[in-house]
């Protein structure tokens, strides 16, 4: 074979091999490059994160029902099945109820996601010495004798809402309400909010009860009779600052004295009672005089105190009292009550008839001392009428005066009648018709320039 010939084979074959070589590398290249690539896409698709053993989920254990969120251009993420944050929050209708009054509790339970929740259990503790179950909004969910409200399912970012309704059974203490999560399908992420404190503040509480009674249902204008005024407290606590109204109008009625001296102002009719304890009572003693007469009377009395009062229908009292129609010889009778002076007695008679006789124009008698008495007016005639008959029934001697007057108000001149009372020896002026008139003083007319047209005993018209 020729030498060159040879060469120029071998060099064929040497390239033929490298060929054959680069062919075989090259081919090795791009299938370990696609198997890496591969293997490194089917990573990226099973993974997840947050699962409950914190470790990487193989394709073999994903499942759809842990994908969470998938955002393109991303890989998808997945969340493990159980994980929430359920918060629990609670609240009162009034953090200050009051004894035997009801109280609305409010629990909140919310879910903060990530995942939806269900088959809660929420213990709401409550001492049923303290608190008694009335009614709740659960349908059926919230069982008041364990104290366990159950919730089927809580969507993520959503709350329910509990009322239960209570009656408050205690007094004079600090009640605690414990709401607490206590077991649901799922794991709790944050246990901190599980739970939430209520402090009910519950006051004192008493039950007040007034009565007032009098030995005589029936007086007689201006006698005397005695009020008494009891104030009880059944409790359960001591009621405190006490307070009683006893009424007494004081155009019906009017104070003489009284038996709770430091306690009592007459002026306002208010009692005052510092504290009365559980179980006690008070009676205060009034004697009062009857300015009515001719009707029937009442008279209410009231309590209050600072101490909540559960039961306030037996707070008030009214009491019904009759006086008798005024004759002459009753209201003489009247006038002289306390007065032992005879002058004095003269000047009674004078100043009740100006006080309570109204001034009614006519000529002439009308009525008389009986009518005008009855129907409380007259003219100077009827008023005179009975000045005089008051006086002789009370033992004085009258008689009556007619003259021509100068009125100092309206400037005229009228013809007049008034009383005159013979009193210790002396005559006195008794003119009724003057509210500034009394005996032995006229003010309404002008007395250094009347004409008188007589004196009698017995008034002719």
């Amino acid at each position: 074979m020729d030498l060159g010939v040879a060469r120029i084979k071998k060099k064929s074959l040497i390239i033929f091999l490298l060929i054959i070589g680069v062919g075989l590398l090259v081919n090795f290249n791009v299938s370990s490059a696609a198997s890496i690539q591969d293997t490194e896409l089917t990573l990226n698709t099973s993974s997840t994160l947050n699962n409950t053993n914190d470790q990487v989920v193989t394709p073999k254990t994903l499942k759809a029902s842990n994908l969470v969120s998938k955002t393109v251009g991303e890989s998808p993420a997945y969340q493990s099945a159980g994980d929430a944050d359920v918060s629990v929050r609670s609240s009162a209708s009034n953090s200050s109820p009051n004894y035997l009054r009801n109280v609305v509790l409010v629990v909140i339970v919310k879910n903060n996601g990530p995942n939806n929740v269900s088959n809660i259990n929420l213990a709401l503790k409550l001492n049923k010495t303290y608190l008694k179950w009335i009614s709740d909004d659960s349908k059926g969910l919230y069982n008041p004798n364990t104290g366990i409200w159950s919730i089927n399912n809580l969507t993520t970012g959503n709350r329910t809402v509990l009322h239960v309704v209570e009656q408050v059974l205690t007094y004079d203490r600090t009640v605690t309400v414990m709401s607490n999560f206590t077991s649901g399908s799922f794991t709790d992420t944050d246990p901190t909010n599980n739970f939430s404190i209520l402090n009910l503040t519950i006051p004192r509480a008493s039950d007040l009860k007034v009565t007032q009674s009098t030995a005589k249902y029936n007086v007689k204008y201006l006698h005397t009779f005695v009020v008494a005024v009891t104030v009880k407290n059944s409790g359960p606590s001591t009621a405190k600052n006490v307070v009683v109204n006893c009424g007494l109008d004081p155009n019906v009625y009017a104070p003489v004295s009284y038996s709770q001296n430091r306690s009592y102002n007459p002026s306002t009719g208010n009692w005052t009672v510092a504290y009365l304890k559980s179980g006690s009572s008070i009676t205060l003693h009034i004697f009062v005089r009857m300015l009515a007469f001719n009707s029937v009377v009442s008279n209410m009395v009231a309590v209050s105190s600072d101490t909540y009062d559960f039961n306030k229908s037996q707070n008030r009292a009214k009491m019904l009292i009759t006086t008798p129609a005024l004759t002459v010889n009753s209201l003489a009778s009247s006038l002289k009550i306390g007065t032992s002076s005879r002058y004095q007695q003269a000047v009674n008679i004078v100043n009740w008839v100006r006080d309570n006789i109204v001034y009614s124009f006519y000529y002439n008698t009308k009525y008389g001392a009986s009518g005008t008495l009855q129907r409380l007016k007259g003219n100077c005639a009827d008023t005179a009428h009975l000045v005089v008959a008051l006086a002789r029934v009370s033992g004085f001697s009258a008689r009556y005066k007619h003259g021509t007057c100068h009125f100092i108000e309206s400037g005229h001149w009228y013809g007049h009648v008034w009383a005159n009372i013979y009193v210790n020896g002396k005559w006195y002026s008794a003119d009724a018709t003057g509210y500034k008139n009394t005996l032995g003083v006229i003010k309404n007319w002008d007395t250094s320039t009347f004409t008188l047209h007589g004196t009698y005993n017995t008034l002719p018209f």
